[in-house]
């Protein structure tokens, strides 16, 4: 001061506080919203300061979000011809997850199918209550309209008939068996008989369709089945055929033999043998095969017994050949004492009076009743000797 005296002024500041407020809205698509006296529709950051008594400002920040839902809506099938067999889907992104649908089929799911050609709508919701609909038409398609052009098979046994398939278009495939399918329109390498076509098609309309392959009308050559003969016995092969008289048939057999140009073939096989028949029929050569099996059995039988007494019924003893026996080499019967009492060579097998009447061969004393034995040896067709002997019994 003036008369040297010091004033001490103490000051006390105060800060006031100012006020920032951040806040989110969100509205749907195409909606709006009041913010700071105007209606907004669009996302945007607001932000507007209000100054208090004190000439402080307070700022309120506000963030508009809009829920954009996205929806692609797609025909994935169409009807076909009235029937049910459209389908569509639909594809979401944005807005807020997860999603109601609703479509007007009364479906709920993301992909509806069983749809007749028609307009429908689907109504997506999204978790913040915002919704799109989007429509979808089903088209009408028709089923094509198909040719099968079946091909019979060129010759018996060769199973090569072939289907070709004309009015095709793109999005049809084909298939025999339901299963795999292929968009080749020509089927090969069929054998003759009846068949169901699937068409599978990319519009919906599926197809089955019947078809005949055609046996071939060619030439055949059958002989009969695979049998069995006895050794010795002799058999003839007569084919069932259509070939033209003039049409020679080749026999061939296994062991290599046969008869070029016969219309049948007779044999007496010794052992097991497989008969071959060919023919040229156009452009069909034909064939056929028979196996011929040679049972050997008994090549002989001899009586065990027999009673020489003139009644005509059993009266002598004989050997009964089969058909395998080519000469009886010798028929010879001993007493019990092995004396000869008969004896026979070089027979022929059907020879009515090689038999023994119980008589003796050198006018001796008739035989008694009792056992003798006899000795026989025959040389068969292929050349073997077979002997036997045995006992036989003569009775009165």
């Amino acid at each position: 001061s003036v008369n040297g005296c010091d004033s001490t002024l103490a000051v006390e500041l105060l800060l006031r506080p100012t006020f920032e407020s951040f806040d989110t809205l969100r509205i749907c698509q195409g909606d709006s919203t009041l913010i700071f006296g105007a209606f907004e529709r669009e996302a945007n950051d607001f932000s507007r300061s209000f100054p208090d008594q004190f000439g402080c400002d307070s700022t309120i920040n506000i963030r508009l979000e809009v829920s954009r839902i996205n929806v692609e809506v797609r025909q994935t099938n169409t009807g076909c011809e009235g029937a049910a067999a459209g389908a569509g889907e639909v594809n979401i992104s944005n807005g807020l997850p997860p999603y109601r649908v609703r479509w007007s089929s009364g479906d709920t799911s993301l992909r509806v199918e069983g749809l007749a050609a028609g307009n429908y709508n689907v109504t997506i919701t999204d978790a913040a209550g915002c919704a799109t609909a989007r429509p979808l038409s089903i088209t009408a398609s028709t089923s094509a309209i198909l040719t099968l052009s079946p091909t019979p098979e060129s010759c018996p046994g060769e199973n090569d008939g072939s289907l070709r398939i004309t009015g095709t278009r793109p999005g049809l495939s084909f298939s025999l068996d339901s299963l795999v399918f292929s968009p080749d329109s020509t089927l090969q390498n069929l054998a003759p008989g009846h068949y169901s076509l699937f068409v599978n098609d990319t519009t919906s309309c599926d197809q089955r369709l019947t078809f005949t392959i055609d046996p071939s009308t060619g030439f055949f050559l059958d002989l009969p089945a695979d049998q069995s003969i006895r050794f010795g016995d002799s058999l003839t092969l007569a084919p069932i055929t259509n070939l033209p008289a003039e049409v020679p048939i080749l026999w061939l057999t296994s062991d290599g033999t046969g008869c070029p140009g016969c219309d049948d073939l007779t044999l007496r096989p010794l052992e097991t043998v497989t008969v071959f028949a060919t023919a040229n029929g156009g452009n069909c050569p034909v064939a056929d095969s028979t196996t011929i099996t040679v049972v050997r059995g008994e090549l002989f039988y001899v009586p065990n017994a027999f009673s020489p007494n003139g009644d005509g019924v059993n009266d002598d003893f004989r050997v009964f050949p089969g058909p395998g026996v080519d000469r009886i080499l010798s028929f010879s019967v001993f007493d019990r004492w092995g004396g000869r009492v008969f004896l026979r060579e070089d027979l022929d097998p059907t020879a009515a009076l090689a038999g023994w009447d119980g008589t003796r061969d050198d006018g001796g004393i008739v035989p008694q009743i009792g056992v003798y034995v006899y000795l026989v040896e025959v040389r068969l067709l292929n050349g073997e000797i077979v002997r036997k002997a045995g006992d036989v019994t003569v009775m009165r």
